[in-house]
């Protein structure tokens, strides 16, 4: 349903600019659905008139001064 990845950023690269913690990260959610079922149906929702499930990404950065 969920996957996050991040990188904490070396202490010797962000010391010059004050930042004593920095932190990038991407999340995303529902990335992809293993199914034998046709592609026009989810496998969380077999009703045919209903919406699919939308899927979201995140990408950002975390600073600690």
């Amino acid at each position: 349903k969920q996957a996050s990845i991040g990188y904490t950023i070396p202490v010797r690269w962000t010391k010059k600019a004050a930042i004593s913690k920095a932190r990038i990260y991407f999340t995303g959610q529902n990335l992809f659905t293993l199914t034998k079922l046709n592609k026009l149906f989810d496998p969380e929702n077999l009703a045919l008139m209903n919406y699919p499930i939308t899927k979201s990404y995140s990408l950002g950065v975390n600073l600690t001064f």
